[in-house]
């Protein structure tokens, strides 16, 4: 998390010099400034780290979604190589949790309307920490929220063809046509609270594994991890086949990666890693609204725009704050961020 944040994407050809974030890896409390790791240590740290628990955690927690076990640290790790481009590893992993049997996609043609789609013990969960958060800042608790509430893009919501199931199942319009995400209604406390943000389940492994499959050219068998989701997200006679291959196939599965795990804090760091990819680079402009407040109420003031990854790089990285940078005396420095301007 820290790394996708404050430091550079991971790119294969630069990871030994590009900045990351500072790498302690002792418990003592030692008098001294420090400095940026490279994305490249920091990354071959975690690995180093989901390694040594793979082992350590064997047997242990098998029943929990909210202790960490074995399976949760191999599905962490079939996430983190395709940011490494490390694809065979990935395709290791993702298999070791799909072969467990141990969890089960969610079948959308038998959901019942009202039900929450994400739930602690969820056959599909298979680790969460932390709490839910996107209720509250959807507004789910009003029709008509009395504050600025954040909502569905339009282009998201129009990617989902009339078809899929979770168009309905993830995400609900309120009276004024705003379209809120619905993964999970409420946001409590409970047995049953499951994270929005610290949440690994099963059908990212299907989606690990495609990608990883069709970055490696083996289309066939990246389409059929693919068509194993999307059975489960179409009725029968609505789920068309998959046919693309190469670049197309990969750009295929980025789509469905999005509509699948969107507000899980996924696309963030999708986005970064798409823009460095050795093979099948892709950027995109994103623009941001502004809302003000005007005394009765809020409204619209124009939007700011966050060019493509090679106009605007520096602002792909969260700054590290300028206290911290005074207090390292200059051993960490951040990128000049490039102006963005109210457009309207």
């Amino acid at each position: 998390m820290l790394v996708n944040l404050y430091g550079k994407p991971y790119r294969t050809t630069t990871a030994n010099i590009d900045f990351g974030v500072p790498l302690k890896t002792d418990p003592a409390i030692k008098d001294q400034f420090v400095s940026r790791n490279t994305t490249g240590e920091v990354h071959l740290q975690i690995l180093k780290d989901l390694q040594e628990a793979e082992q350590e955690l064997a047997g242990a927690n098998t029943g929990s979604t909210i202790r960490v076990n074995q399976l949760a640290v191999q599905a962490l790790l079939s996430r983190v190589y395709p940011f490494m481009e490390e694809y065979e590893k990935s395709v290791l992993y993702a298999n070791k949790v799909l072969e467990s049997h141990r969890y089960e996609l969610k079948d959308l043609n038998n959901h019942k309307a009202g039900e929450d789609f994400l739930y602690r013990n969820s056959t599909e969960v298979i680790f969460t920490m932390g709490a839910n958060y996107i209720a509250g800042a959807m507004g789910l608790y009003y029709e008509k929220p009395p504050s600025p509430f954040f909502k569905v893009s339009d282009e998201l919501s129009l990617s989902y063809s009339a078809d899929d199931l979770r168009l309905k199942v993830f995400m609900a319009r309120n009276s004024e046509g705003h379209q809120r995400i619905i993964k999970k209604r409420i946001n409590n406390v409970s047995v049953d609270d499951v994270s929005d943000m610290f949440l690994i389940r099963l059908s990212e492994m299907y989606l690990n594994k495609a990608e990883a499959l069709a970055a490696l050219g083996h289309s066939e068998e990246a389409r059929n991890s693919l068509q194993e989701l999307r059975k489960k997200r179409f009725q029968p006679s609505a789920l068309d086949p998959v046919s693309q291959e190469g670049a197309a196939l990969v750009n295929r599965i980025r789509d469905e990666r999005r509509l699948e795990l969107c507000f899980e804090g996924h696309r963030w760091f999708d986005l970064r890693r798409y823009a460095v990819n050795s093979q099948f680079p892709f950027s995109k402009s994103i623009r941001h609204r502004s809302i003000i407040y005007t005394g009765s109420g809020y409204a619209d003031n124009g939007y700011y725009e966050l060019g493509p990854y090679e106009q605007d790089a520096a602002a792909y990285i969260v700054p590290i704050a300028s206290d911290e940078i005074e207090f390292n005396r200059g051993l960490i420095t951040n990128e000049q961020r490039p102006v963005r301007p109210l457009k309207q």
